[in-house]
């Protein structure tokens, strides 16, 4: 760990050197001169003080997502820079608030999982929906509207058919349109993603030209653009619907997001060149800590076990 009192004394230097410093302390084993060390280390200035409590202010937010449906996400290969303290420095000194606010449409969800859960629906017309991990939805039918709000989270729809009544899914980058179909929607950081196993569907983003996609393709879409429809394996993508993960030649980063989905805290990757790290494998939903040893054992990297917390360098 950084212990170097002569580091420069940038915004950015001070900020990564007092997370490594809270890491350290809060990993078991740190000893009394340790803190001891780490208050001397916080004294030497104003700018080391400050860099100090927002270490421990992204700490406390860090600790405090076990229920996340809005995720603060970190820079390659740290916890957080002071770039993006802002937005990590509220998730701690205002979780009391920012968390109402942000798990308020999770709790008034019509139908919500928790991590580690997935949920089968049946809905009135005949349709039905499985939420994955950590998902939420609310749902609106009436006489000419059947309309899904995906509030978090991934699911997917088997659609009744009913030409006069559109199926529709709205995410906040926009809306999946069909009548008979079965297709998957999942929120993203940048958008959404839509996934179709049968049929067709029409993606409309907020302010973009729609985009529409057939049976094995799948589009990602933002509030201005969808990109055009291409072809993906729907076995690999939906394969958390029987209880796996498949992976084939995907960066170790993309992975463990995948995994932090259904793993009860956090996984945080630490190292950069780590998150390009190959990863081909099939995994089993029902233990994810088990499937993060896997990982370990098999690859060059390492995880540090927090209460809530894993970190990966």
């Amino acid at each position: 760990m950084t212990t170097d009192d002569d580091d420069p004394a940038t915004a950015d230097a001070l900020s990564d050197a007092a997370i490594e410093w809270v890491v350290f302390l809060k990993s078991g084993r740190a000893k009394p001169r340790d803190l001891r060390a780490f208050e001397a280390w916080r004294r030497k200035s104003a700018a080391h003080d400050k860099a100090a409590r927002d270490a421990e202010a992204i700490w406390a937010g860090v600790a405090s997502s076990r229920l996340r449906p809005t995720s603060y996400p970190a820079g390659p290969g740290r916890l957080a820079t002071r770039r993006g303290l802002g937005l990590a420095t509220a998730a701690g000194l205002g979780v009391l608030a920012l968390g109402a606010y942000a798990y308020a449409p999770v709790l008034l969800a019509d139908h919500a999982t928790a991590i580690g859960e997935r949920l089968a629906v049946d809905l009135p017309d005949g349709s039905t929906l499985v939420l994955n991990s950590g998902a939420a939805v609310d749902v609106e039918y009436g006489r000419d509207i059947r309309r899904i709000r995906l509030i978090d989270g991934e699911a997917v729809f088997e659609v009744a058919r009913d030409p006069l009544r559109p199926f529709t899914v709205a995410t906040e980058a926009g809306a999946v349109v069909a009548t008979g179909t079965v297709f998957s929607v999942r929120q993203e950081r940048a958008g959404a993603r839509v996934v179709v196993v049968e049929g067709a569907v029409e993606v409309m983003p907020r302010q973009g030209a729609p985009v529409a996609a057939a049976m094995g393709q799948g589009v990602s879409f933002t509030e201005r653009r969808a990109t055009p429809a291409e072809r993906v394996d729907v076995d690999t993508a939906l394969a958390w619907r029987r209880g796996l993960l498949v992976f084939r030649d995907r960066p170790l980063g993309e992975v463990l997001a995948e995994l932090d989905r259904h793993f009860a805290g956090r996984i945080l990757v630490l190292s950069s060149e780590g998150r390009q790290l190959a990863v081909t494998g099939v995994f089993r939903l029902d233990d994810p800590a088990r499937v993060l040893a896997t990982l370990e054992q098999t690859l060059p990297i390492t995880v540090t076990r927090l209460p809530g917390l894993a970190l990966v360098r």
